[in-house]
């Protein structure tokens, strides 16, 4: 129905795919939450796209936030390991 305000099953792939997203976010903060608590880091350098990077600070606890040294909010993924280094150690 284009001219009613009923939702669309493209909606619904894109809230679903926002949840999975998000869900994903949320474990990454976890883990993070949990190697600090272990011991295993003392500092972190978060690199993700923009609005991924939002979604994993809103998961971090304060704990964990805390330790978060750096943020760069680019998608990184395609790039090798010398470019990233570049955004680390400018």
């Amino acid at each position: 129905d284009s001219a009613g305000e009923g939702r669309h099953a493209m909606e619904r792939k894109v809230d679903a795919r926002r949840h999975e997203v998000t869900l994903f976010a949320k474990r990454i903060a976890e883990r993070l939450d949990h190697a600090r608590t272990q011991g295993e880091c003392d500092d972190l350098v978060l690199i993700a796209p923009p609005e991924f990077l939002g979604m994993l600070r809103q998961g971090l606890s304060v704990p964990t936030a805390k330790m978060v040294s750096k943020t760069i909010d680019k998608n990184l993924v395609q790039k090798d390991e010398a470019d990233i280094r570049s955004y680390l150690f400018p």
